[in-house]
């Protein structure tokens, strides 16, 4: 907690004399339909090559699953997220199996996704997949890399840095929603996916801090979800609890020898 402290001590606390946040850049998202082909300029190329140069990294390291069944049921789930066409200018997204116990999932602005053995293992059934897929689409598709890069070159406050990402992060959430939703998953799955997701430290934080934090509260997100989330019908939703665990039924001797 003395870290806490000697990092609170150094925040600006103050009135409005203070400088306001910068604007954030504008990135039109993948899916926009403007009729004006996306500009893709040197920064966003270069976020790509290194996105494909880490990840080719991990694979030589033996980082990565080589499951060509389990990978492609990951990406047909993924393609039944992907109800609108993206850009032509926009890479190809594809899912990961990353060996890690940790339960995580990250993606890249190159639309690589990774997703640790440690998440599928502790997900209960399909719907939640879709949560979480569709949760890093999102990213990639409204260009979050590429809109932070360019936001920390205008502010060097963490504060405002941390204050895009927790944005960034209800917008995915908001995204996943809708998209499983319209897939015809179970809307309710992506609650229980967030507690699935709780931070041990969230009890610590809870005396305040919010501004340090890159995610917002589990509690917040799922308050946040709640009013959209409405009562869903159970024989209008669907969860295929049978299809998911017969697909990484293979993972779980990984994933076990991981932990």
């Amino acid at each position: 907690m003395r870290s806490i402290a000697l990092i609170a001590g150094a925040l600006p606390f103050c009135g409005t004399s203070c400088v306001r946040m910068p604007p954030v850049p504008v990135v039109p998202a993948w899916n926009e339909r403007t009729g004006v082909p996306v500009s893709i300029e040197e920064d966003e190329r270069k976020l790509w090559e290194e996105a494909k140069r880490r990840r080719a990294e991990i694979e030589k390291n033996g980082m990565i699953v080589a499951d060509e069944a389990l990978t492609r049921y990951l990406n047909g789930v993924l393609a039944t997220l992907m109800a609108e066409p993206l850009s032509e200018q926009a890479p190809v997204p594809g899912v990961h199996v990353l060996r890690s116990p940790q339960r995580n999932a990250y993606a890249a602005p190159d639309g690589g996704i990774l997703v640790s053995t440690g998440m599928l293992a502790a997900i209960q059934n399909e719907a939640q997949l879709a949560a979480l897929l569709g949760h890093e689409l999102g990213h990639f598709i409204a260009r979050h890399g590429l809109m932070r890069q360019r936001f920390e070159k205008l502010s060097g406050s963490s504060v405002e840095r941390m204050q895009l990402s927790r944005d960034n992060e209800a917008y995915c959430d908001r995204f996943a929603l809708e998209v499983m939703r319209r897939a015809g998953y179970d809307p309710r799955e992506i609650v229980l996916l967030n507690l699935q997701l709780t931070e041990p430290d969230d009890a610590g934080w809870a005396g305040g801090w919010t501004v340090l934090r890159s995610h917002p509260f589990t509690a917040e997100r799922i308050r946040a979800l709640q009013e959209p989330i409405g009562h869903a019908r159970e024989d209008d939703v669907r969860t295929e609890r049978e299809r998911y665990n017969e697909a990484i039924a293979p993972l779980l001797p990984v994933a076990a020898e991981v932990e």
